[in-house]
């Protein structure tokens, strides 16, 4: 939908990906945490290690080269879980893929858009002493919830006209579902 919407716009767009590849691909601080898609310690452990914050040409370089370490630890921090499906699950007139996002928190407290993901979860553990983990990338549908005791996700179907939510965080405060903000 971007590149279609900046087709004859193609250096706004340009500088749309510049900005974009300079954003922090996660976040991890004593208070919080923020991921694009899928908080999962091992990944961020080795892009920590490789130098890798953000999608510059270090990352890029190690992205190039498929099913790599590096390759898998970007894929699981930007992409999230995702799982090939056949085919035949993927005929939608509005959306045609074979790669399906799974979920990957404790909860099951709200839907996702059907087109997005497949059941079959692949839970990561996130244990209860770590600091919350705020995500998008999952179109959720419904009223935004708290997804774990420290797990918060923020879209909610943003791509396909629903909400970008915000959640006002109170650090050592417990997560509460009243503090999201749409």
């Amino acid at each position: 939908q971007l590149t279609e919407a900046f087709k004859y716009q193609i250096e706004e767009l340009i500088e749309i990906f510049n900005w974009l590849r300079n954003q922090p691909m996660y976040i991890d601080q004593p208070d919080l945490r923020v991921v694009h898609a899928c908080w999962d310690e091992e990944a961020i452990a080795t892009m920590k290690t490789a130098g890798i914050e953000r999608l510059d040409q270090i990352a890029l370089a190690g992205y190039r080269d498929t099913y790599s370490k590096i390759y898998l630890a970007i894929d699981r921090v930007v992409a999230g879980c995702a799982h090939q499906f056949p085919s035949k699950l993927a005929d939608n007139p509005n959306f045609r893929s074979t790669r399906f996002r799974i979920k990957w928190w404790p909860e099951d407290r709200v839907s996702i858009n059907p087109i997005e993901i497949q059941p079959a979860p692949a839970k990561v553990q996130l244990p209860k002493d770590q600091p919350p983990v705020f995500f998008g990338h999952y179109a959720m549908v419904g009223t935004p919830d708290i997804l774990g005791s420290n797990v918060a996700g923020l879209d909610y179907s943003a791509a396909y006209g629903g909400q970008l939510v915000a959640y006002r965080h109170e650090p050592g405060q417990p997560l509460d579902r009243a503090h999201f903000v749409t």
